[in-house]
């Protein structure tokens, strides 16, 4: 029995180790990203852009179709670097955050948010907070991509020692025992969120229906995150 357990807490260990050393790299390559190939890109349509005047007029409409691929291609490389990790998480802490993806989320895909939140702005514990955040990114892209939701409400609270949320859409839902079937790759990204919360000792429960929406609950005891 204490081998069985020994192996278990190794496990969690190196799969939390993982977990962290994969997270420095998303924010090694966000840095590069948003540092060198992003500032490149700026530059580069910024060069693009003074030879206007000094090309022939049959030249232009192409220089300025160049300029707009580039200054895309800036775009689509500054929302990768954001995904990966947002550097405001380090900088500002959880639920600035958050707020700034939820509203980024709604511009970009027109489905309301409204986030509540209770004893958490002051609160700092970088385990937690990139947890949290990946929470609610997955969520929010299974909303997206399977939802088909208009509204998306979030709480957020730290009471009593314990960290607790929901996330709830008023989608259209989904059989929750599909998740657990060997073929279901719809919703890989849930469950990796609940194997996630498992090793900082939470909990992440999954309810909803057909026609009924969705919600997800989740709930971390603080004093095991401050042991991590």
């Amino acid at each position: 029995m204490e081998n069985t357990l020994e192996t278990e807490n190794r496990l969690r260990f190196l799969t939390c180790r993982l977990i962290e050393t994969r997270e420095n790299e998303c924010k090694r390559i966000a840095l590069e990203l948003h540092d060198e190939m992003g500032q490149a890109l700026t530059a580069a349509s910024f060069n693009l852009s003074r030879l206007r005047n000094d090309i022939p007029e049959s030249c232009r409409e192409l220089l300025a179709d160049t300029v707009s691929i580039v200054d895309n291609l800036s775009d689509q490389i500054r929302n990768l670097s954001l995904d990966l990790r947002p550097s405001m998480l380090d900088d500002l802490g959880l639920i600035p955050t958050v707020r700034w993806y939820l509203n980024r989320f709604t511009k970009r895909t027109g489905i309301k948010t409204a986030l509540k939140t209770v004893g958490l702005d002051d609160y700092r514990n970088e385990t937690l907070e990139i947890t949290i955040y990946r929470v609610v990114q997955e969520s929010l892209n299974n909303v997206l991509k399977h939802a088909m939701a208009k509204n998306v409400e979030i709480s957020l609270k730290h009471e009593n020692s314990r960290f607790t949320g929901f996330i709830q859409d008023d989608g259209r839902g989904f059989d929750i025992n599909k998740i657990f079937e060997a073929n279901d790759n719809k919703h890989v990204g849930l469950l990796s969120m609940k194997e996630r919360l498992f090793l900082l000792g939470g909990t992440f429960e999954i309810q909803s229906g057909k026609a009924r929406g969705t919600r997800i609950n989740i709930e971390i005891p603080l004093s095991f995150v401050h042991k991590e």
